[in-house]
């Protein structure tokens, strides 16, 4: 069993022309998520939060069969990273951190 701990964060991509997408995110999420698709067992220890963008996030490690250490979420909003593209491709990073799940 490995357990991953750290942040869950959604990433909201915002393209050229403004139109955005929402993508489950952050380095331990993601490891989690690797190691689970490798055929590891795995589990990620974070808080998730109770709002609608926290059950994306469990939604996307259940999918791929990761438990959760702390099963309980919090009532606080979920931690959101944006990065909008320009024309080049290049990104402009914004990342909201303050009074989120991630801090829990």
């Amino acid at each position: 069993m490995i357990t991953v701990a750290g942040e869950a964060l959604l990433d909201i991509l915002l393209d050229p022309a403004g139109a955005a997408s929402i993508h489950p995110g952050s380095a331990p999420l993601n490891v989690a998520r690797t190691i689970a698709r490798l055929g590891g067992e795995c589990r990620f220890l974070g808080r998730l939060s109770d709002d609608p963008l926290g059950g994306l996030l469990l939604s996307s490690l259940r999918a791929d069969g990761i438990g959760l250490a702390v099963p309980e979420p919090v009532p606080l909003p979920s931690t959101i990273a944006v990065a909008a593209l320009d024309a080049s491709g290049s990104a402009d990073y914004r990342f909201y951190l303050d009074g989120t799940s991630a801090g829990m």
